[in-house]
């Protein structure tokens, strides 16, 4: 049997993304699991300096930052509150690539991540996070498919 100690759940704090919160929830109860939250800060791209543009790239990063921090703190507290112990994880870049490295580098036994569903031209432009962590991780991965509107996420 495969021991599982440690299960990381990455969210980007939308309802998809917490459908698969529960599973990861009952699974770390179970396996007597830490819970490690990450959640991912997008790089975006720095336009070139326009006097009719007021828009400070790395002042909207700060803002965009905190805003995760306080997300992520409260969703740990909801987490902690149900008897599970957590590791709060908040990390910058490629969403696919630091979910991979964290992973790695905390030695997790597990992902639980939903799939959004990404079809037509938005896949082959975007491609898939839930896709490529699937492809590289060096660990199981479970993947919860995204609920349609109105319907009930995974318990």
């Amino acid at each position: 049997m495969i021991e599982i100690k440690r299960i990381l759940c990455p969210t980007d704090f939308s309802e998809a993304s917490r459908a698969a919160l529960p599973l990861a929830v009952r699974i770390a109860k179970q396996m007597e699991a830490q819970l490690y939250l990450i959640h991912v800060v997008r790089e975006l791209p720095y336009a070139a300096p326009d006097p009719n543009y007021h828009y400070e790239v790395p002042e909207y990063e700060r803002y965009l930052t905190a805003a995760a921090e306080k997300r992520l703190d409260e969703l740990d507290e909801s987490v902690t509150a149900q008897g599970v112990s957590t590791v709060k994880l908040l990390m910058h870049g490629n969403v696919a690539d630091q979910i991979l490295e964290a992973a790695k580098n905390q030695d997790i036994d597990m992902i639980v991540m939903t799939t959004h569903g990404e079809t037509g031209w938005r896949h082959m432009v975007f491609g898939s996070v839930a896709e490529k962590v699937v492809r590289q991780a060096h660990c199981p991965v479970l993947t919860i498919r995204q609920p349609e509107q109105g319907e009930r996420p995974a318990t």
